[in-house]
């Protein structure tokens, strides 16, 4: 619940801060959520881009909530 990984196409600066947003489809509603974070680490991972190890902001109730779900679906 701290932090996420995302592939990238560009690199991004250790410490910055970004917003990810994404469209979350485990209801039949689709939810956006946006994630605030710093950036933890950014490493060329080949042709895929970049991999990014980003350390999340505290989310609101209801984001929080929605992320909870998302990873309970995920097979890891």
């Amino acid at each position: 619940m701290e932090g996420i990984c995302i592939q990238a196409d560009v690199s991004l600066p250790v410490n910055s801060i970004c917003t990810v947003e994404f469209n979350a489809s485990y209801t039949l509603e689709p939810i956006q959520l946006r994630l605030r974070g710093r950036v933890a680490y950014c490493v060329l991972a080949g042709a895929a881009g970049f991999r990014i190890g980003l350390h999340l902001s505290p989310l609101d109730a209801l984001s929080k909530k929605h992320f909870e779900n998302i990873l309970a679906m995920q097979k890891f």
